[in-house]
C-alpha cells in the first residue's frame, strides 16, 4: 500500500504536531520530533538517545511500565497470519527535563531518524545519521547494528528479508551527509498485509510504518504520542 507526497506531508504534519503536544510530559529516548521541509521535500526528523549498552540498565528495569498498543486493537489479520502492531515504548511520567549524568558516566549517543517520501517507491523510507560523526565518514556496519538494532533483526537486515537491508547510501536525499537506509522495495507488500484493506489516515499509516519498518533499527513510537493521536481523532 502506498502514499501520495500530500498524504505524506500531511502525515509528517500530524505526527510532529502531536509529539509537541505530550512533550511536555516525556521523557524517553526520543529527545525531539519534527517536520522538516526543504525546496518541497517533506521529512519527519526524530532524534532519539540511545545509551552505551556497557551502562544500559537491565531491559527489566529499564521498560518494567513498557506495553504495546495498536491504537484500536492489539493485531490486524491479513485473512491467514496475524501481524503484531507497533511496538510502543511506554513513557516515564516524570517530567521531560533531564537533569546531568553523574561525573564518569556516558551520556550515550544521538541517532536522527529521518521518514523521507521515495516517489519511485511511493512510500516512507528510513535514514539514519549520526550528528556526532565526521560529515566524510560514518560508524562502520557493525558499529551500527550494535548501537540500533536488535538482535531479533539483525539476520533479517543482514540479508534481504520483509524490509530487506540496512545498507550505506552515498548520501543523505536532502541533507546530502552520509547516511544508512532501510531499502523500501518491499515496503507496500509488508504495509499492505498490516493494514489488511482497512482505510486509513495518513497519520495512522505512519504510526503503523514505525512499527513495521522503525522497529528494525530500534525506533518505536512513545505510547503517550500513540494515546494522543487516538484521544485527539488525529489518526481517524
Amino acid at each position: 500500500m502506498s502514499l501520495t507526497p500530500t498524504e505524506f506531508a500531511q502525515g509528517v504534519r500530524t505526527l510532529a504536531s502531536a509529539w509537541c503536544d505530550v512533550v511536555p510530559g516525556y521523557q524517553g529516548d526520543w529527545q525531539d520530533a519534527r517536520a522538516l521541509e526543504n525546496d518541497g521535500e517533506h521529512r519527519l526528523r526524530i532524534t532519539r538517545l540511545i545509551r552505551p549498552r556497557s551502562s544500559a540498565a537491565p531491559r527489566d528495569e529499564q521498560y518494567e511500565n513498557c506495553t504495546t498498543t495498536s491504537l484500536d486493537r492489539d493485531t490486524v489479520s491479513n485473512g491467514e497470519a496475524e501481524e503484531p502492531l507497533p511496538q510502543l515504548e511506554e513513557e516515564d511520567p516524570e517530567s521531560l527535563t533531564k537533569s546531568a549524568p553523574p561525573s564518569g558516566i556516558e551520556t550515550g549517543r544521538e541517532v536522527h531518524y529521518d521518514i523521507a517520501y521515495s516517489p519511485t517507491y511511493q512510500v516512507p523510507v528510513l535514514y539514519l545519521s549520526f550528528p556526532s560523526t565526521d560529515r566524510s565518514s560514518l560508524p562502520p556496519p557493525d558499529e551500527v547494528y550494535d548501537l540500533v538494532v536488535p538482535v531479533t533483526y539483525r539476520a533479517q537486515l543482514q540479508a534481504v528479508g520483509p524490509m530487506s537491508a540496512l545498507s550505506m547510501t552515498g548520501e543523505h536525499p536532502v541533507t546530502g551527509g552520509p547516511a544508512y537506509f532501510v531499502h523500501p522495495c518491499l515496503t507496500q507488500d509488508s504495509m499492505r498485509a498490516v493494514i489488511a484493506g482497512r482505510q486509513v489516515s495518513a497519520a495512522e499509516y505512519l504510526v503503523m510504518w514505525i512499527g513495521v519498518v522503525g522497529a528494525t533499527v530500534g525506533l518505536s513510537l512513545p505510547v503517550c504520542l500513540a494515546r494522543e493521536l487516538q484521544s485527539s481523532g488525529r489518526t481517524l
